[in-house]
């Protein structure tokens, strides 16, 4: 536990992920009442909701697996971020069941990797905590959870807002990569792979 949290890389991998597990689990518990106004029946926002999971699968076999072979993982993360906070804007202004499908299936297929991608992360940056690391990481994730799913629930009668804040929260994860991309690779790392 003490190497886990001495490790600056898991501590910001740790800030990094609260938001984007956050809105996914805020989005996949809300999005039935958040699409109703727009006269999304029960049936297709689950509809909307098993397509989303299915999607974010299919991503998590393909996508975590591209970005570490390229590293690419914090810009494949930076895009995910991206194209969730659009697809939230979208569904703020343009709710409709059409609309639900391709941007709930977008946020799928964009943002699920992020997860994977941090563990792997996780596992290249932590190796004598490995364990511990990933705990911490779940933890983040989940009280990410708990804070936007709150904050969505406090709004989930106001559907607009509700979209425009999941955007606006889920953008202020593009600071934090930045900030954890500084760290850049441990030297150890760095001289192994040259």
């Amino acid at each position: 536990f003490r190497a886990a949290l001495g490790n600056r890389h898991l501590r910001r991998l740790c800030v990094v992920v609260i938001i984007p597990m956050g809105t996914f689990i805020a989005l996949t518990t809300y999005t039935q009442s958040l699409l109703q106004p727009a006269g999304v029946s029960e049936a297709s926002a689950g509809v909307i909701l098993a397509l989303t999971t299915i999607a974010g699968v299919i991503g998590c076999a393909i996508v975590p697996v591209w970005a570490e072979k390229r590293r690419r993982e914090v810009s494949i993360m930076a895009i995910g971020i991206s194209v969730t906070a659009v697809a939230c804007l979208v569904l703020a202004v343009i709710p409709n069941t059409a609309m639900g499908y391709l941007m709930l299936i977008a946020i799928g297929v964009a943002l699920l990797p992020a997860l994977p991608i941090v563990l792997a992360l996780t596992e290249r940056y932590a190796p004598d905590a490995e364990g511990t690391a990933a705990g911490l990481i779940w933890l983040a994730g989940n009280l990410g959870g708990v804070l936007v799913t709150t904050i969505v629930g406090i709004l989930v009668h106001h559907s607009a807002t509700a979209f425009v804040v999941l955007a606006g929260v889920t953008a202020l994860v593009l600071p934090a990569l930045r900030w954890y991309n500084r760290l850049g690779q441990p030297e150890s790392i760095a001289q192994a792979e040259v």
